[in-house]
Protein backbone atom coordinates (compact mmCIF):
# COMPACT_ATOMS: atom_id res chain seq x y z
CA UNK A 1 0.00 0.00 0.00
CA UNK A 2 1.01 3.66 -0.58
CA UNK A 3 1.98 5.64 2.48
CA UNK A 4 -0.88 7.69 3.90
CA UNK A 5 0.93 10.95 3.13
CA UNK A 6 1.45 9.94 -0.52
CA UNK A 7 -2.20 8.86 -0.91
CA UNK A 8 -3.39 12.12 0.63
CA UNK A 9 -1.17 14.20 -1.66
CA UNK A 10 -2.43 12.32 -4.72
CA UNK A 11 -6.04 12.88 -3.62
CA UNK A 12 -5.42 16.59 -3.07
CA UNK A 13 -3.94 17.09 -6.54
CA UNK A 14 -6.76 15.02 -8.08
CA UNK A 15 -9.39 17.28 -6.49
CA UNK A 16 -7.48 20.38 -7.58
CA UNK A 17 -7.32 19.10 -11.17
CA UNK A 18 -11.03 18.24 -11.21
CA UNK A 19 -11.94 21.66 -9.85
CA UNK A 20 -9.77 23.45 -12.43
CA UNK A 21 -11.22 21.37 -15.29
CA UNK A 22 -14.80 22.08 -14.15
CA UNK A 23 -14.23 25.84 -13.97
CA UNK A 24 -12.60 25.93 -17.42
CA UNK A 25 -15.34 23.77 -18.97
CA UNK A 26 -18.10 25.95 -17.48
CA UNK A 27 -16.42 29.08 -18.86
CA UNK A 28 -16.32 27.68 -22.40
CA UNK A 29 -19.67 25.85 -22.31
CA UNK A 30 -22.05 27.01 -25.08
CA UNK A 31 -25.59 28.27 -24.69
CA UNK A 32 -28.18 25.72 -25.80
CA UNK A 33 -30.89 28.03 -27.09
CA UNK A 34 -32.51 31.40 -26.76
CA UNK A 35 -36.28 31.58 -26.40
CA UNK A 36 -37.98 34.58 -27.99
CA UNK A 37 -40.88 36.18 -26.13
CA UNK A 38 -43.29 38.35 -28.11
CA UNK A 39 -45.31 40.74 -25.94
CA UNK A 40 -48.47 42.50 -27.07
CA UNK A 41 -49.89 45.68 -25.55
CA UNK A 42 -53.30 46.65 -26.85
CA UNK A 43 -55.29 49.86 -26.46
CA UNK A 44 -58.17 50.32 -24.06
CA UNK A 45 -61.62 49.01 -25.02
CA UNK A 46 -63.87 51.81 -26.23
CA UNK A 47 -67.13 49.96 -26.84
CA UNK A 48 -69.05 47.74 -24.40
CA UNK A 49 -71.97 45.97 -26.12
CA UNK A 50 -72.19 43.35 -23.37
CA UNK A 51 -72.02 43.26 -19.58
CA UNK A 52 -68.24 43.24 -19.32
CA UNK A 53 -67.00 44.52 -15.97
CA UNK A 54 -63.36 45.29 -15.32
CA UNK A 55 -61.04 47.82 -13.65
CA UNK A 56 -61.20 51.44 -14.91
CA UNK A 57 -59.11 50.59 -17.98
CA UNK A 58 -59.17 47.20 -19.69
CA UNK A 59 -57.47 46.04 -22.85
CA UNK A 60 -55.93 42.98 -24.46
CA UNK A 61 -52.38 42.29 -23.34
CA UNK A 62 -50.27 39.17 -23.46
CA UNK A 63 -47.29 37.28 -24.76
CA UNK A 64 -46.21 34.06 -26.41
CA UNK A 65 -42.90 32.21 -26.42
CA UNK A 66 -41.14 30.66 -29.42
CA UNK A 67 -37.96 28.60 -29.60
CA UNK A 68 -36.62 31.04 -32.20
CA UNK A 69 -37.65 34.40 -33.66
CA UNK A 70 -40.23 34.59 -36.42
CA UNK A 71 -38.53 34.59 -39.82
CA UNK A 72 -38.93 37.57 -42.16
CA UNK A 73 -41.58 37.90 -44.84
CA UNK A 74 -44.14 35.50 -43.39
CA UNK A 75 -47.61 35.73 -44.89
CA UNK A 76 -50.52 34.54 -42.76
CA UNK A 77 -48.66 31.63 -41.17
CA UNK A 78 -49.97 29.65 -38.20
CA UNK A 79 -47.51 29.33 -35.33
CA UNK A 80 -47.43 26.97 -32.35
CA UNK A 81 -45.87 28.68 -29.32
CA UNK A 82 -44.18 26.91 -26.43
CA UNK A 83 -46.34 28.98 -24.08
CA UNK A 84 -48.78 31.88 -24.19
CA UNK A 85 -50.65 34.11 -21.77
CA UNK A 86 -53.26 36.70 -22.79
CA UNK A 87 -55.60 38.79 -20.65
CA UNK A 88 -58.40 41.34 -21.00
CA UNK A 89 -58.06 42.92 -17.55
CA UNK A 90 -60.47 40.49 -15.93
CA UNK A 91 -59.42 37.02 -17.09
CA UNK A 92 -56.10 35.50 -18.20
CA UNK A 93 -55.98 32.63 -20.68
CA UNK A 94 -53.06 30.21 -20.95
CA UNK A 95 -52.66 26.69 -22.37
CA UNK A 96 -53.82 25.41 -18.97
CA UNK A 97 -57.30 26.94 -19.09
CA UNK A 98 -58.07 27.23 -22.81
CA UNK A 99 -58.97 24.82 -25.58
CA UNK A 100 -55.94 23.98 -27.75
CA UNK A 101 -57.90 22.47 -30.63
CA UNK A 102 -60.99 24.66 -30.76
CA UNK A 103 -60.62 28.08 -32.39
CA UNK A 104 -56.92 27.29 -32.87
CA UNK A 105 -54.97 30.22 -31.39
CA UNK A 106 -52.20 32.10 -33.15
CA UNK A 107 -53.27 31.94 -36.77
CA UNK A 108 -52.34 34.14 -39.70
CA UNK A 109 -49.20 35.86 -38.50
CA UNK A 110 -47.27 37.96 -41.02
CA UNK A 111 -43.89 39.64 -40.70
CA UNK A 112 -41.93 42.25 -42.62
CA UNK A 113 -38.39 42.00 -44.01
CA UNK A 114 -36.92 42.39 -40.51
CA UNK A 115 -39.10 39.70 -38.92
CA UNK A 116 -41.31 42.21 -37.08
CA UNK A 117 -45.00 41.28 -36.78
CA UNK A 118 -47.18 43.26 -39.17
CA UNK A 119 -50.53 41.45 -39.24
CA UNK A 120 -52.03 38.91 -36.86
CA UNK A 121 -55.24 37.14 -35.91
CA UNK A 122 -55.29 35.72 -32.37
CA UNK A 123 -58.36 33.95 -31.00
CA UNK A 124 -58.21 32.05 -27.72
CA UNK A 125 -61.20 30.19 -26.30
CA UNK A 126 -61.34 29.71 -22.52
CA UNK A 127 -62.81 26.65 -20.84
CA UNK A 128 -66.24 26.23 -19.28
CA UNK A 129 -64.85 26.60 -15.76
CA UNK A 130 -64.14 30.26 -16.60
CA UNK A 131 -67.47 30.85 -18.32
CA UNK A 132 -66.21 30.30 -21.90
CA UNK A 133 -64.38 33.64 -22.26
CA UNK A 134 -62.88 34.35 -25.65
CA UNK A 135 -60.05 36.79 -26.32
CA UNK A 136 -59.44 38.22 -29.78
CA UNK A 137 -56.73 40.43 -31.22
CA UNK A 138 -56.68 40.96 -34.96
CA UNK A 139 -54.91 43.34 -37.27
CA UNK A 140 -55.81 42.22 -40.78
CA UNK A 141 -56.48 45.31 -42.91
CA UNK A 142 -59.51 44.84 -45.11
CA UNK A 143 -60.88 42.11 -42.85
CA UNK A 144 -60.70 42.93 -39.13
CA UNK A 145 -58.77 45.35 -36.94
CA UNK A 146 -59.93 44.86 -33.38
CA UNK A 147 -59.19 43.76 -29.86
CA UNK A 148 -62.15 42.14 -28.16
CA UNK A 149 -63.29 40.05 -25.25
CA UNK A 150 -66.36 37.86 -25.64
CA UNK A 151 -68.32 34.99 -24.16
CA UNK A 152 -68.20 32.36 -26.88
CA UNK A 153 -69.18 34.45 -29.93
CA UNK A 154 -71.02 37.24 -28.08
CA UNK A 155 -68.88 40.42 -27.82
CA UNK A 156 -68.55 42.00 -24.38
CA UNK A 157 -65.99 44.76 -24.99
CA UNK A 158 -64.25 45.93 -28.18
CA UNK A 159 -61.62 48.30 -29.51
CA UNK A 160 -61.69 48.75 -33.28
CA UNK A 161 -59.32 50.28 -35.82
CA UNK A 162 -56.68 50.93 -33.16
CA UNK A 163 -54.25 47.97 -33.04
CA UNK A 164 -51.70 47.63 -30.27
CA UNK A 165 -47.95 47.13 -30.53
CA UNK A 166 -45.58 44.18 -30.29
CA UNK A 167 -42.17 43.97 -28.65
CA UNK A 168 -39.78 41.06 -28.25
CA UNK A 169 -37.15 39.92 -25.79
CA UNK A 170 -34.70 37.02 -25.89
CA UNK A 171 -34.03 34.73 -22.93
CA UNK A 172 -30.93 32.50 -22.97
CA UNK A 173 -31.35 28.92 -21.76
CA UNK A 174 -28.11 27.33 -20.45
CA UNK A 175 -26.89 24.06 -21.93
CA UNK A 176 -27.90 21.19 -19.59
CA UNK A 177 -24.22 20.14 -19.45
CA UNK A 178 -23.45 23.48 -17.79
CA UNK A 179 -25.46 22.43 -14.78
CA UNK A 180 -23.62 19.10 -14.62
CA UNK A 181 -20.25 20.85 -14.81
CA UNK A 182 -21.32 23.30 -12.13
CA UNK A 183 -22.38 20.42 -9.90
CA UNK A 184 -19.01 18.74 -10.49
CA UNK A 185 -17.24 21.93 -9.47
CA UNK A 186 -19.30 22.21 -6.29
CA UNK A 187 -18.55 18.57 -5.43
CA UNK A 188 -14.85 19.28 -5.97
CA UNK A 189 -14.96 22.26 -3.62
CA UNK A 190 -16.78 20.19 -1.00
CA UNK A 191 -14.18 17.44 -1.35
CA UNK A 192 -11.38 19.95 -1.01
CA UNK A 193 -12.85 21.25 2.23
CA UNK A 194 -13.32 17.74 3.63
CA UNK A 195 -9.72 16.66 3.04
CA UNK A 196 -8.39 20.08 4.04
CA UNK A 197 -6.31 21.34 1.13
CA UNK A 198 -3.12 22.84 2.56
CA UNK A 199 -2.17 26.40 1.71
CA UNK A 200 0.64 26.87 -0.79
CA UNK A 201 3.96 27.83 0.73
CA UNK A 202 6.35 30.13 -1.03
Amino acid sequence: MFPIKTSRTFLIYSVEALLAFSLIAIFFAPTASADTIYTYTGNAFDSFPGNFACPPVCKITGSFTLAQPLPPNLSFVTIFPKFFSFADGAVTLTPNNSFPFIFQPFTEFSTDSTGAITTWDIRIQGKQSLGFPRLVSANVPGAAIEDATAVLLTPEAINTDNPGVWSLTTTNIPEPSCFLLLLTGLVSITGAKRIGLPGRKS
